[in-house]
């Protein structure tokens, strides 16, 4: 159980670091630069929702079973 609280404590780090550096890059460079990367990372989320089968139904089900399931 102790490796997992650690796990989790540096994936939390990782994400907490990666929010910083990435707000740090946001402010450093022109709207412009920023919002077409925001735009090809969305397009590209779009068109990878494609390949599941999932309906949102499905999905949000899926996503409350998990939160129910302790750990």
């Amino acid at each position: 159980m102790v490796e997992y609280t650690v796990l989790k404590s540096n994936r939390l780090k990782e994400r907490i670091d990666f929010v910083r550096y990435y707000a740090k890059w946001v402010n450093s460079v022109q709207n412009r630069v920023w919002s077409m990367q925001q735009a090809k990372l969305i397009n590209s989320f779009m068109e990878n929702s494609k390949n599941f089968k999932f309906s949102a139904e499905d999905y949000l089900k899926m996503k409350s079973i998990k939160n129910k399931i302790k750990f």
